[in-house]
């Protein structure tokens, strides 16, 4: 007897889609190298050009710049790590980030600063203005979108509208909301924007930090 399943633990991964697997078959099949000129390597380039133009679309910042990483996690450590490259002297972030994103603030070497969370597992937006009213220095401010563990949705608009009244740069998580939850909550406003693809039916190993084109996480 064989039995039957039902996977429900979307917020930890995804199946992958049947149109998904049929894209990536014809993708890795048209193989060469995107940084070639021959005629195999522009058609990987036009792959790969594409992709950044889909998932920038799908999030309503065309005009953004985007870098693929592994997963999530690369693209938080990317964006937290390289923090004083961007001009960064302190983080602001809460206990309950992921821990891609607390680890990585410390290993930043930059000063952080916690942010208060209500009993319901939202951060106090009070406490934000209080810790952005005082601020010495260029800081950023790192907040996900939903909670990977509780499945707390945060204001991450009105998060962004503080962060750019006091001249402050928003990271946003947004692997939990990405291709789930649309654009309501604001997550696209921020200025840099981690995301990942296995959790809405795309390959596992593939995700992305999204970010203004004037900053240079990379660099």
């Amino acid at each position: 007897m064989s039995a039957i399943s039902t996977y429900l633990d979307y917020n930890a991964s995804a199946p992958m889609r049947p149109g998904v697997v049929e894209a990536m078959a014809g993708a890795l099949s048209a193989g060469g190298n995107p940084s070639t000129i021959h005629r195999v390597g522009r058609l990987a380039r036009r792959y790969l050009e594409d992709a950044r133009d889909t998932v920038l679309h799908a999030i309503g910042r065309p005009n953004m710049r985007l870098i693929f990483t592994s997963g999530g996690t690369e693209a938080n450590n990317l964006a937290l790590q390289r923090a004083r490259q961007m001009g960064i002297g302190r983080i602001v972030h809460a206990d309950i980030e992921h821990p891609s994103v607390s680890q990585s603030a410390e290993m930043s070497g930059l000063r952080i600063d916690k942010l208060h969370v209500s009993r319901s597992g939202l951060i106090d937006l009070d406490h934000l203005r209080a810790l952005l009213d005082v601020a010495s220095e260029r800081t950023l401010v790192s907040v996900m979108a939903a909670n990977n563990e509780t499945g707390v949705i945060q204001p991450i608009r009105d998060v962004a509208r503080i962060c750019r009244e006091h001249g402050a740069l928003l990271h946003s998580d947004a692997v939990q909301v990405f291709g789930k939850a649309g654009l309501d909550n604001g997550f696209a406003e921020a200025d840099l924007i981690s995301l990942s693809a296995h959790k809405l039916g795309d390959p596992l190993g593939i995700g992305a930090l999204v970010f203004r084109s004037d900053l240079h996480p990379a660099a």
